[in-house]
């Protein structure tokens, strides 16, 4: 006698098997959407990060006279860089403000006729970098040469609970040391 037909037990079998291949692919999915999206974050720090310090380097590399001292910067606590660059005609002061409770870098723009323009550059990002044994490494620091100064920058970026490696910058700084 022919059989015709499917049986219900190999309706229930195929039915298993499908469900375990349908929560395989629905597990590989959800598992790639937060690997993308942890790349996505860590490439948005990234782009913060080099945003910051191109800025830096931008305004620094003709710049001179190099001041890290809190005391000595208007509106420093801690964590700050001054420097001086000549434009054109006139002396330009530009400050670099950390505040660590924003996790964020201040510039601030002095022309030489004392009028201010404040930009935040980037907010709830920017951290220190966690040196060897965990000690805090300073953000900026001088390295004073024959004829220029050198500022090393140590940043690094936070967010979601995700710290990216540190990275140290060294800038020469070129303008005219007085």
């Amino acid at each position: 006698m022919t059989r015709r037909g499917i049986s219900l037990v190999e309706i229930m079998i195929a039915l298993a098997l499908l469900s375990v291949v349908m929560l395989a692919v629905a597990a590989l999915h959800s598992s790639s959407s937060r690997l993308s999206k942890s790349v996505q974050d860590e490439i948005k720090l990234r782009h913060e990060l080099d945003y910051v310090l191109r800025d830096m380097e931008r305004n620094l590399i003709a710049a001179r006279n190099p001041i890290i001292d809190p005391a000595q910067i208007e509106g420093c606590t801690t964590n700050c860089l001054s420097v001086q660059r000549e434009d054109d005609t006139e002396t330009i002061t530009i400050d670099y403000l950390y505040d660590a409770g924003q996790k964020r870098i201040t510039r601030r723009i002095t022309n030489g006729a004392g009028a201010v323009t404040t930009d935040v550059l980037t907010t709830g990002v920017i951290v220190r970098v966690n040196g060897a044994g965990g000690a805090v490494q300073p953000m900026f620091e001088i390295v004073e040469g024959e004829a220029n100064d050198r500022v090393q920058v140590n940043i690094s970026a936070e967010s979601d609970g995700k710290t990216l490696p540190g990275i140290t910058k060294s800038i020469l700084l070129r303008g005219v040391k007085t």
